[in-house]
């Protein structure tokens, strides 16, 4: 194998940990501010505009108990909006079901 080739492999591998660390440290953040209540959807992703498909983790961490109703819509708001990113982290404020990105990660 050829050393720049290495040198790659490395890089993507740095790259990745520090995203993991990033977004571990965001939701950290966000269970300090009083998300601590978690959904989490999975699945695969179809951009309408290229019908291209990536798998999706969405992440969103709310501040109080999360019922049937507020998974539903959570459904189907991601369902309308589709993050383009790999992998997303979101707070809600279940009252008012005001919903924010906070990071996007890849």
């Amino acid at each position: 194998m050829s050393d720049l080739f290495l040198e790659q492999i490395n890089a993507e591998a740095i790259r990745a940990e520090w995203e993991n660390t990033r977004s571990r440290t965001l939701k950290r953040e966000l269970i300090k501010e009083g998300y601590s209540h978690q959904i989490s959807l999975y699945g695969i992703l179809t951009n309408d505009e290229t019908e291209a498909s990536q798998y999706s983790r969405i992440e969103v961490l709310c501040d109080t108990p999360i019922t049937g109703r507020e998974v539903a819509l959570m459904h189907d708001f991601f369902k309308e909006l589709k993050p383009l990113d790999v992998y997303t982290i979101w707070k809600c404020r279940t009252a008012t079901l005001e919903v924010q990105l906070m990071g996007r990660f890849n």
